[in-house]
């Protein structure tokens, strides 16, 4: 059964693929982290962070969707809670691992 948005947050949680976000998550911040220099030279534009993650969100996102089960709502729903977790979160975990180990 599809999910709909109902009564709260609760419902909202029924939305997030997790593995999709993982992934576009953590490729996001390899590609940023380790070849933004090697994106930069390449394209020869100022290359943002932002178009990294929304095309890698987008070539993991349309076949996940296209090969599973779930819906393109859900696909959407995931990009946009997982852009916000990977700018506000994971930047403030990478953070503090830097700083314990740095």
């Amino acid at each position: 059964m599809e999910p709909t948005l109902g009564t709260g947050i609760g419902d909202l949680a029924a939305f997030i693929v997790w593995p999709y976000l993982l992934i576009f998550v953590m490729l996001s911040y390899l590609i940023k982290n380790a070849f933004g220099d090697l994106l930069q030279s390449v394209t020869r534009f100022n290359w943002k962070p932002v178009y990294t993650v929304l095309i890698l969100a987008t070539i993991v996102g349309v076949p996940y969707a296209i090969f599973t089960e779930v819906t393109w709502t859900q696909i959407l729903i995931t990009y946009a809670l997982g852009t916000s977790f990977h700018e506000l979160i994971l930047g403030s975990i990478v953070k503090a691992v830097q700083k314990l180990f740095g």
